[in-house]
């Protein structure tokens, strides 16, 4: 009956079931079928108990703070927290949005952490801004100046595609002009990035629109010469959007796909040049460069320090019995040292300049499926200070939309007219739910997105 009861509270947290539900007749008929001695359970007397759980990841807290709410009640909280959990000194980074109370909030626990330690890289991986904001961002910059064409290009793809003779029409005159491209894209209105796409096929056809428009006199909404060119001119302004909010780009979004060994420093060789001019590509990328080995640096100093308090350890140690066949203890240690001598090719090539000079790794099978945490669990021995680099880094999450979706639950609002919910039942409810999520290996429900519709071009 315990574990029913137990189990009863896990199933109420997971699927954020109300309180009511334990009242239910069924649900109890049920149990009393089960467990002949089985006592109900109240709303009222309701408690949740847990035990012997292990986590890899846990939802801490999830804390009410009154409106309006400063930088400074946001520090405090925050800090409130991973005082009561005991962490307030192993904290490296924290990753927000970009609210200017949270560059606040930042700030002051930036001050109250180097009080106690040395932050890394003197603190610059500290405040980690969501990409998908800045990305999102950048989007608004952009396509609200065009909202008036993609508002046409998005009805000539939906008109077009209301009849299969209207895309033979248009299929015809792509095969006239001898255009390559086979298809449209129409975009999904709640996704923008498929907005982008939608525009860049569309541009492929802007001859091909007013010459349909010739043979369809019911077709009303043609782009003209000017709309192409401002469709056009905001996607060449991607540059500068990139550069606007270059600043508040994570330097770790760069340095995560130089340590993913597929990619390595190439990622910043290819896609620079692209978002920049020469000048500006070269002086990111030296920044992205020289920030990473500063990096490194630290990493390589901490395991140089490691190894001397663990050879000053063994000489207070003294002797011990090792069994016959083993080196042990600190000859095992010498030997490294030894080996670290005689078979270094470059004494002054760091493993940071080996791993960047060497080829990228090449995936064999469905390279999307590749987990960069994997490839660098297995080679701890070939590169132990970039292991110890990339564990760290590669753990940090860059983005908040995955804490966002573990918060969110839909349509359901709590306010003061419909629940009497306490902020620390909320709390309970919230973090429980995680928990027992991740003990039972239930994933969050996700609401599914609408894709984009690609149209396929008959052959004619």
């Amino acid at each position: 009956m315990t574990m029913m009861r137990e189990l009863i509270a896990q199933w109420v947290l997971m699927h954020k079931h109300p309180f009511i539900i334990v009242e239910e007749e069924g649900l109890n008929n049920m149990l009393k079928y089960g467990i002949p001695g089985w006592s109900r359970v109240s709303r009222n007397t309701w408690h949740w108990i847990y035990n012997n759980w292990k986590l890899n990841k846990w939802v801490l807290n999830f804390v009410r703070l009154p409106t309006p709410k400063s930088g400074m009640q946001i520090a405090d909280a925050i800090y409130k927290c991973l005082a009561e959990w005991e962490i307030e000194d192993k904290v490296q980074t924290i990753s927000v949005d970009n609210a200017s109370s949270n560059d606040v909030a930042i700030r002051v626990l930036k001050q109250n952490f180097t009080i106690t330690r040395q932050l890394s890289c003197g603190g610059k991986m500290s405040h980690v801004r969501c990409c998908a904001h800045i990305l999102n961002l950048m989007v608004q910059d952009g396509l609200p100046q065009i909202r008036r064409i993609i508002d046409k290009i998005h009805k000539s793809v939906v008109y077009i595609n209301g009849s299969e003779g209207r895309l033979k029409v248009f299929a015809k005159i792509v095969q006239q002009l001898r255009l390559s491209c086979r298809k449209l894209i129409l975009d999904c209105k709640t996704r923008w990035n498929s907005t982008y796409d939608m525009l860049e096929i569309a541009i492929k056809f802007k001859e091909v629109f007013p010459r349909y428009k010739e043979r369809d006199e019911g077709y009303k909404h043609c782009p003209d010469k000017e709309d192409w060119v401002k469709v056009e001119k905001t996607d060449g302004e991607k540059n500068e959007r990139c550069d606007k909010y270059w600043g508040q780009c994570n330097f770790l979004m760069v340095v995560a796909a130089i340590l993913d060994p597929r990619y390595k420093i190439r990622v910043i060789e290819f896609s620079f040049p692209k978002m920049y001019s020469d000048v500006e590509a070269r002086a990111n990328a030296t920044t992205v460069r020289d920030t990473l080995y500063e990096v490194y640096g630290e990493y390589a100093n901490d395991c140089q320090s490691s190894s001397a308090v663990r050879k000053g350890t063994i000489e207070r140690v003294g002797l011990e019995v090792i069994p016959e066949g083993s080196m042990g203890g600190a000859d095992d240690w010498e030997f490294d040292d030894f080996l670290d001598e005689v078979e270094t090719i470059e004494p002054n090539k760091s493993q940071l300049d080996i791993y960047l000079s060497e080829a990228c790794y090449k995936c064999h099978g469905d390279s999307e499926n590749f987990d960069a945490l994997d490839w660098w669990k297995a080679n701890p021995l070939k590169y132990p200070i970039l292991y110890r680099m990339a564990r760290d880094i590669l753990a940090i999450p860059i983005t908040t939309v995955a804490s966002e979706a573990t918060f969110s639950a839909g349509s359901r609002v709590i306010d003061t007219y419909r629940s009497s919910l306490s902020p620390k039942i909320v709390e309970m409810l919230l973090c429980g739910a995680d928990w027992c999520r991740i003990l039972n290996e239930v994933k969050k429900g996700i609401t599914i997105q609408k894709e984009p519709v690609e149209i396929q071009l008959p052959k004619v």
